[in-house]
């Protein structure tokens, strides 16, 4: 993991906002997972799987080789899209910390 909260000047954690997406995710880190999806993701896997077949067939395959989701959170988008057999790797880069350590079980 690429930690650019390590350095010595971190305006990040000086961050309101971020204090709270920390104090949050500290909370969702007690629920178990699908209670963590139901408060955090608003689409079911089932949902979610419908929207990328919806794209699919709309756009096109826009989901194959490697890709980038920002903001990844839990990374519950990115788990639902490398099920596709297309998807070589796909980076999950999310800047709120505790969301990356609390939150991936």
């Amino acid at each position: 993991m690429l930690d650019i909260l390590k350095s010595e000047v971190n305006e990040f954690k000086n961050q309101n906002w971020f204090k709270k997406a920390n104090d949050s995710a500290k909370n969702l880190s007690l629920l178990n997972a699908s209670e963590i999806i139901k408060k955090t993701i608003y689409l079911s896997q089932d949902q979610t799987n419908e929207l990328l077949n919806l794209i699919s067939k709309t756009h096109g395959n826009l989901f194959y080789g490697s890709g980038l989701e920002l903001g990844a959170g839990v990374g519950f988008l990115s788990s639902v899209i490398s099920q596709k057999k297309e998807i070589e790797k796909i980076y999950c880069l999310e800047i709120v910390e505790n969301y990356v350590k609390l939150l991936q079980r």
